[in-house]
């Protein structure tokens, strides 16, 4: 199981190597849409040989080696993908709420 999930996310660090802007961003989107687990790191080896753990979510941060643009327009897939989420959330919160007070009052 673990192995198939490193792989998923594996997908995702390849997104941040693209050399095309707009397949870099669209495949970031499509993976997001498709529920890609931005939280799963991925074992990466540093120029020395040293390994780290890199997450999805790292191209946001300052210092990685991504063009502005790439991560700005990421962010904002980013934050419309987490807004979605939230709504989705709180919209499954009332249905659930209204199917138990009916439930209650029959």
């Amino acid at each position: 199981m673990q192995e198939v999930l490193e792989q998923e996310s594996l997908l995702i660090l390849s997104i941040k190597d693209a050399k095309n802007e707009d397949t870099s961003i669209e495949s970031f989107r499509v993976l997001l849409k498709y529920g890609a687990d931005m939280d799963l790191g991925v074992r990466r080896y540093d120029e020395n040989g040293k390994e780290y753990l890199y997450y999805p979510t790292d191209v946001f941060a300052r210092g990685y080696f991504v063009s502005p643009m790439i991560m700005q327009r990421k962010r904002k897939i980013w934050d419309d993908r987490k807004r979605y989420l939230k709504n989705s959330n709180f919209l499954l919160d009332l249905r659930m709420k209204e199917f138990l007070i009916q439930s209650y009052n029959l």
